[in-house]
């Protein structure tokens, strides 16, 4: 016997659109030349390795960065096919095998988002940020994502306190954030995109023809104002935090339904072979997410090195030898290598899944499925008072002071100059943060089944401060990356109009050879 929620899966994936975006050929592909394929593919692979993104978000965030520059050069009628064109170039879409007619279908969906910013007076950045999520769609079709998310959060808001005190936001369109963000590991932009289909619906079959009526513009203007406010709110990590294992054990179901598709609902009311095949999924996905736990920490490590060489050069070093007229060249090297080794230790001891780990999640989804996992998830309500609230903030601030000062007094000792110091601990913060982060994909997999040890616990409100530090940073400067504005304004336009036009060269003399035969 399977609870309801799992089983409306089945009959959600059923109803979920699905567009295969190989099979809309009518005889008529988009190819580019094979120089023009491999080249295009190196630069994305450049582009990323200098800008930190989470995997799963690359393919959408190049849609957006392609529109942002198309539009720029072009008029929005001829987006879809420039699009197109580009994502073949860049290996997002595969070569000589996707048909032209798709250009039409990506321009209707950029118009649509286009007039629906219009219509709510938003900027053209949340019309871009819209019209990519949804390529992206196409590009990676996911029909049990919607179904499995909105099992996940049916099941949960039954055994979840609503009582959340003076957090004034939506409560359950924070815990259906929180829900895609567990299991799917969602941006913001990605976040938006899906709360605000799963809110109104009908939005996917909006047209520039069908306007909206005044009252469903607010509607949405308020939900898009919501969703952002959930985001930046505090209750919504708390959330997330409270559903980590209930997130693994809907990952389970959910690579159970993505993998067997309708297939997995017999698995479901079989509990031997459902094991079985359970065992089979998590040991591919642990080798998969350690897979992904290496590549992302080998990139955010040459990011991290060749950032601070970068800055090295540009600044530490001219500082030194102009202003203070001697160059420390211990600091110089300790600014270099110490951050990129710290977070290739922070990748590389990464916890792994075990054998009782595993045994964990086929309890839990056994549990889930029969509907016995009844126990009640209970949020700390915001703030304990006033005076509490005080005396714990001094304490938070004393810590942060005790930590930042230690680090800088035990770098005065090695003669670091000031310059030095603060490249130092911006680094270190930046670099805690991203190891976190590495560290958090490295555990999606895993269940929290003991209580941490002593150590632990005074480790982690020991770097506290630090990864605090940078994950505001992260927040606050991400769009401010030097190198990354060097691609996408002086390097990309110039190089992809090189590129295209050198395409269409071979594409003449071809044509040119073939007038010969």
């Amino acid at each position: 016997m399977t609870i309801p929620e799992v089983e409306q899966i089945f009959s959600d994936i059923k109803k979920e659109q699905y567009y295969d975006i190989l099979k809309q050929n009518d005889g008529r592909n988009v190819a580019v030349n094979s120089f023009t394929h491999n080249v295009g593919s190196f630069y994305e692979k450049i582009r990323y390795a200098v800008d930190y993104k989470d995997e799963h978000n690359i393919a959408r965030d190049a849609v957006a960065r392609m529109l942002k520059r198309i539009l720029t050069y072009h008029n929005i009628e001829k987006t879809g096919e420039h699009l197109i064109t580009e994502l073949v170039s860049a290996r997002y879409l595969p070569n000589d095998a996707v048909g032209e007619k798709n250009a039409e279908i990506f321009l209707t969906i950029i118009k649509k988002y286009f007039a629906l910013a219009k219509e709510l007076s938003m900027r053209d950045d949340f019309a871009i940020r819209m019209a990519s999520s949804e390529i992206e769609r196409f590009l990676n079709p996911r029909t049990s994502e919607n179904p499995v998310a909105n099992a996940f959060y049916n099941t949960v808001s039954k055994k979840i306190d609503k009582n959340i005190g003076s957090y004034t936001v939506d409560f359950n369109m924070c815990l259906y954030i929180a829900c895609r963000k567990k299991i799917f590991d969602e941006d913001v932009h990605g976040l938006r995109y899906f709360v605000l289909m799963w809110k109104f619906p009908k939005l996917l079959e909006y047209s520039e023809n069908s306007p909206l009526s005044g009252s469903e513009q607010e509607e949405i203007k308020k939900a898009v104002a919501e969703i952002d406010r959930i985001i930046a709110s505090p209750l919504l990590n708390k959330m997330t935090s409270k559903l980590r294992n209930d997130g693994v054990y809907f990952s389970m179901i959910h690579e159970l339904v993505k993998r067997y598709g309708m297939g997995a609902e017999l698995y479901f009311g079989n509990k031997e072979l459902l094991e079985e095949k359970m065992r089979e999924v998590l040991s591919e996905a642990y080798k998969t997410k350690e897979k992904i736990v290496r590549r992302s920490g080998r990139q955010a490590v040459m990011f991290v090195l060749f950032t601070k060489i970068v800055i090295a050069l540009a600044l530490e070093v001219p500082f030194e030898h102009f202003i203070l007229h001697h160059i420390n060249y211990m600091a110089l090297g300790t600014n270099i290598i110490f951050h990129p080794l710290l977070l290739m230790f922070m990748v590389t001891s990464a916890p792994k899944a075990n054998e009782k780990n595993t045994e964990a999640i086929v309890s839990g989804v056994h549990a889930i499925l029969a509907g016995e996992d009844t126990k009640k998830i209970y949020i700390s309500r915001k703030g304990q008072g006033g005076f509490i609230s005080f005396v714990y903030a001094i304490f938070y601030f004393v810590l942060y002071i005790a930590v930042l000062g230690g680090i800088v007094t035990m770098l005065n000792k090695l003669n670091f100059n000031i310059a030095s110091i603060f490249l130092f601990l911006l680094f270190l913060a930046l670099v805690s943060y991203f190891g976190i982060r590495i560290r958090h994909k490295a555990r999606l997999w895993i269940v929290d089944y003991k209580k941490r040890g002593l150590i632990s616990l005074a480790f982690d409100y020991a770097t506290l401060p630090v990864v605090r530090m940078g994950r505001w940073l992260n927040e606050k400067f991400s769009a401010v990356n030097v190198f990354v504005f060097v691609l996408d304004f002086v390097i990309e336009t110039p190089f992809k109009i090189l590129l295209g036009t050198f395409d269409n060269f071979v594409s003449y003399l071809n044509d040119k050879k073939d007038e010969l035969v």
